[in-house]
C-alpha cells in the first residue's frame, strides 16, 4: 500500500482580525491554525500557538506563518495556505499537481506599478516605490502580471524553500504587502508554477468562499 502523501491546509488569526471559518468540505489532509487567541471556537482545527510575533506589526506576524511553511511543518511533503478570509467549498485534491506552487491569478491588476497605487493606504508609499525602483535597476520588467496570494499550494522541495526564503526577505526589508514582491521572487528564482482556476474575490471561484476581514489591523509604517 502506497504511503500517502503528507499535506497541511494552514491558516493564521491574529489580533482579532478574522473568525475561524467553519470547514465545509474536508479533504484527509491536516487542518492547522496559528492563533494568538488564548480561547477559540474553531472545530475541526488543530489550533496552535503562534511559532513567532513581530513586537508591534500583527501583518508581520500573520505573514511569518504564511511564508515559513517549511519551518512550521518540515515533514509535510505539501502546504495549502489559505488567508482567514477564505474557505475551501469543494476538494482541494485536483489542485495538488506537478507544479512547485500554485496560485490564483490577480483579479485586477496587472503589474506592481498597480498594486502600489491599490496599497498607498496599506503600508508606506515611500518603502514601496524604494522597492519598485529595487526591482527596476536589477532589470524586472514589469510586464510579468500579479497573482493573488489569498492561497498558495507548495510542494516542500529545495526550489520552493528558496524561493521561500527570498520572498520573506523582501517583506521582512520592504514592504509587508506579499503581492508586490511575488512577480519579482518569480523573475529571479525560476519555479514551476501553476495557476489555481477562478479569482475568489469580485469573480467566481469554483474552489473557495471568501468574505471581508472582520477587523482591519492598525497601520505600522517600517
Amino acid at each position: 500500500m502506497a504511503t500517502q502523501k503528507k499535506i497541511i491546509l494552514y491558516t493564521c488569526i491574529v489580533n482579532n482580525r478574522d473568525r475561524p471559518k467553519k470547514i465545509e468540505y474536508r479533504d484527509d489532509f491536516e487542518y492547522v491554525m496559528f492563533t494568538d487567541k488564548k480561547e477559540i471556537n474553531a472545530p475541526g482545527w488543530d489550533v496552535r500557538p503562534l511559532v513567532w510575533e513581530h513586537t508591534n506589526d500583527p501583518v508581520r506576524t500573520s505573514r511569518y506563518h504564511k511564508h515559513n511553511p517549511f519551518v512550521l511543518f518540515p515533514k509535510a511533503e505539501y502546504t495549502i495556505w489559505l488567508d482567514a478570509t477564505h474557505w475551501a467549498i469543494k476538494s482541494l485534491k485536483p489542485l495538488l499537481t506537478n507544479s512547485d506552487l500554485l496560485v490564483m491569478k490577480h483579479f485586477s491588476r496587472n503589474s506592481i506599478k498597480e498594486e502600489i497605487k491599490a496599497c498607498v493606504n496599506m503600508d508606506s508609499l515611500k518603502t514601496m516605490n524604494e522597492q519598485y525602483q529595487k526591482y527596476l535597476r536589477e532589470g524586472y520588467n514589469d510586464n510579468l502580471g500579479m497573482y493573488s496570494t489569498t492561497c498558495l499550494i507548495r510542494k516542500n522541495s529545495k526550489k520552493i524553500n528558496e524561493f521561500q526564503e527570498l520572498w520573506w526577505n523582501q517583506i521582512c526589508n520592504f514592504s509587508k504587502r506579499d503581492q508586490l514582491s511575488f512577480p519579482y521572487c518569480l523573475w529571479k528564482i525560476q519555479i514551476k508554477l501553476g495557476i489555481i482556476p477562478g479569482f475568489c474575490r469580485d469573480k467566481e471561484s469554483s474552489f473557495f468562499k471568501m468574505i471581508s476581514h472582520y477587523k482591519k489591523f492598525t497601520r505600522v509604517m517600517l
